[in-house]
């Protein structure tokens, strides 16, 4: 690592390089076929779309324009208790570039977002196994798996399929 990289606001061309960060998280928390976006989905969805369905933040490593070394990937959520929240849906350093600063340098722009639009939280999950707990934890995150008790719930596309044709939704 020769030099400090920027972290900027997404661009519609940054795309095949989030999307390529993406796999490497992935493959990174041994979950290596999940992800099923392709470049597509990520320039429709966040840059094409007339209400983005995410937000992100990138570094780029200087003098490689096209290169990219992290991301924060997030989208407006609300909540009936509190209003306003971000549900942050990844935050990712590549290996050679962690303990540098960067994944709070990530972060804090989030927060910061979050800060400015009057957001009453943020919100993400992280493997109980990765070592970003302590991250997290250090910048004052709670884990509501402990202090409330709560727990992440999924219903995957089978799941919703199925529940519509049984429910004659369709």
């Amino acid at each position: 690592m020769s030099s400090i990289p920027i972290v900027r606001t997404a661009r519609k061309e940054d795309c095949k390089e989030i999307r390529r960060l993406i796999q490497e998280l992935a493959d990174y928390e041994n979950f290596p076929q999940a992800p099923k976006l392709k470049v597509q989905d990520l320039e429709r969805d966040g840059f094409e779309s007339s209400i983005p369905m995410f937000k992100c933040f990138v570094a780029e490593i200087p003098n490689n324009e096209d290169k990219l070394c992290g991301f924060a990937m997030y989208s407006p959520s609300y909540s009936s208790w509190v209003g306003k929240t971000i549900q942050l849906e990844d935050l990712y350093v590549s290996p050679e570039f962690r303990g540098t600063g960067l994944g709070k340098r990530l972060f804090s722009l989030v927060t910061k977002e979050a800060y400015e639009g009057n957001y009453s939280r943020v919100e993400f999950t992280v493997f109980a196994w990765n070592k970003a707990t302590d991250f997290y934890t250090h910048l004052g995150a709670i884990n509501t798996t402990n202090s409330e008790d709560r727990h992440v719930w999924r219903l995957y596309r089978s799941g919703i399929e199925k529940l519509v044709e049984d429910s004659n939704l369709n």
